[in-house]
């Protein structure tokens, strides 16, 4: 197979800026800044958890716009589709990165997106996989040993009878062969598409690479260890990462490895894929393998992209003036773009038409990081669209754990709907600068158990126009509601009727609305805060137009 290799002018690194980490050695409580090699050394310092400045994004000149061609070789992984395109463009792609855990309480990201309250509900499932399509990993980290998917039809031992039985006993992971006939050989703990082998360790090539560590910034994201006493949390504390790697250790990516990359987490049990990396190239085989995922039920999770700014040539060929990169472009994928701490869109965070929701994207962490000298148990805060993605794949992963029905297509709902209207989006329930809101597990989360309940709480039966409401409150806890907390009304009417829930104490009267998107459903979701109500015990009831039904109280 001969494909013809356009290398493109897309995305902006955040990874790639000097001192855009701050990184964290060892479970000290004392901080260092490491220094690039032609940076000055950096005094020890305090992670800023409410920075206002941005770090803008900066290319070195290995991402070069100029357009080159090469011939790969054919038949480097068994995938159907490429197998099938032999005459296809191939595009390169770049990254997007410009509990009693002792870093929990400066991580601001997992304060904003209320994880404390969504743990309440759900801390995620072992049995829920987000396949993280990245750089290398390092897989000895102390706050992700314990988290990567271990395929268990490629460890123990060969016994007489096994198709790789060659007359003696052999360990599956290392007797270099096929043990569980996926087409991938001894895939014991992800795979390596650079390099077509098993082993996806960060820095075997260039321990000091531009991109070396991104793929373990991203896997922490999702699913940093819980409760461990060390490190940084995920936002799941219990899904499985399945590290498939597609970039080498400099940030290299072409659409051949990635299109197999996605095909191996189809076939091979991941629940969600994570895509923290973009291009300029509409490709046709990447989006088939993202549809063909989204066919098998899999949510695939990407960033926006880095090039709002537009500050570098790569990022000329996309649509002005969000330049949103693919493959979050297409319809298949959740696209996700980066917010601020104060809930600004950040300044890099590419936008438009296409995007879905916002999440933290600026000085994100602290979360586990890797450098040659310390691959196990250094931390760091990151920047870019790379980890707004990843955040919102951890809040996915919830969601399967709470109820393993939900489809695709239902997650996305859940996302947009539980999603916060932020002061940036002017009372609209969706901009091009935000999507739908910035990412909430917690409101997400009560969503996915309401999935798992509605006939129960509101019945299998339709109703007519004009007919009462049936309602229902879901909550994370029970007892008083608190100021931070959010509850859940569901109410089931006519379609096309209109929904709306009263909250009274005395003779105070508040009425809460669904959202803009919520409407012309049969069910109908609103969201009421604690804050929202004063001190007092408030009945609770919903209304179709002038007819009102009681559903509960609830004291503040």
């Amino acid at each position: 197979m001969n494909l013809q290799k356009n290398k493109l002018k897309n995305l902006c690194l955040v990874l790639m800026v000097v001192g855009v980490f701050v990184v964290y050695r060892g479970t000290s409580n004392a901080p260092t800044k490491v220094a690039e090699p032609d940076e000055k050394p950096i005094e020890q310092t305090t992670p800023q958890t409410n920075e206002r400045q941005e770090q803008v994004p900066q290319l070195t000149t290995n991402l070069s716009s100029s357009e080159q061609s090469t011939s790969i070789q054919a038949a480097k992984h068994p995938s159907k589709i490429l197998a099938s395109n032999p005459q296809a463009t191939e595009y390169e792609y770049y990254l997007m990165a410009t509990t009693n855990d002792p870093y929990l309480g400066s991580s601001w990201h997992l304060n904003t997106i209320q994880t404390d309250r969504a743990w309440d509900l759900s801390t995620g499932s072992s049995n829920v996989v987000v396949a993280v399509i990245d750089s290398p990993f390092a897989l000895s980290h102390e706050d992700l040993t314990d988290r990567w998917l271990i395929n268990s039809n490629e460890t123990g031992s060969t016994q007489n009878g096994d198709i790789c039985w060659d007359g003696s006993t052999k360990d599956k992971s290392t007797n270099a062969c096929d043990d569980d006939e996926n087409g991938y050989i001894d895939d014991w703990r992800g795979y390596d598409f650079i390099n077509d082998d098993n082993n996806v360790q960060a820095g075997l090539t260039n321990p000091s690479g531009d991109a070396v560590y991104h793929g373990t910034l991203v896997a922490g994201t999702v699913g940093a260890t819980a409760n461990n006493s060390i490190g940084s949390v995920g936002v799941d504390q219990n899904t499985e990462i399945m590290p498939l790697q597609v970039f080498d250790d400099d940030g290299n990516a072409t659409t051949t490895d990635i299109v197999a990359a996605v095909e191996y987490a189809t076939d091979n049990g991941a629940d969600i894929i994570n895509m923290s990396l973009g291009s300029d190239g509409n490709d046709p085989l990447l989006r088939s393998a993202i549809q063909a995922a989204n066919s098998a039920g899999i949510t695939v999770i990407t960033s926006s992209g880095n090039c709002a700014l537009n500050d570098e040539p790569i990022c000329n060929n996309l649509t002005a003036p969000g330049r949103m990169t693919y493959p979050a472009l297409f319809p298949e994928t959740i696209a996700v773009g980066a917010t601020t701490n104060l809930d600004a869109r950040a300044s890099f965070s590419s936008y438009g038409p296409e995007l879905d929701l916002v999440a933290p994207g600026s000085s994100v962490g602290p979360l586990p990081f890797f450098t040659a000298g310390n691959q196990t148990s250094a931390y760091a805060t990151a920047s870019g669209t790379s980890f707004s993605s990843p955040i919102v794949a951890g809040i996915a992963s919830l969601l399967i754990a709470q109820n393993d029905s939900l489809t695709p297509d239902d997650i996305r709902n859940i996302l947009q709907e539980s999603a916060d209207k932020v002061g940036g989006m002017g009372g609209f329930s969706y901009i091009n600068q935000f999507g739908y809101g910035r990412a909430n597990a917690h409101k997400a989360t009560l969503m996915a158990l309401a999935s798992t309940e509605l006939t129960a709480e509101l019945g299998d039966t339709s109703l007519g126009p004009n007919q009462q409401a049936v309602g229902h409150v879901w909550r994370a806890s029970s007892g008083n509601i608190q100021s931070d907390e959010v509850i859940l009304m569901g109410c089931k009417i006519f379609a096309t009727d209109t929904c709306s829930v009263t909250a009274q104490y005395g003779s105070t009267i508040s009425r809460f609305y669904q959202s803009r998107q919520n409407k012309g459903k049969e069910i109908q979701y609103i969201f009421i805060r604690g804050s929202d109500l004063t001190t007092g015990t408030w009945q609770l009831a919903v209304h179709n137009n002038d007819y009102g039904s009681l559903v509960s109280s609830i004291t503040r």
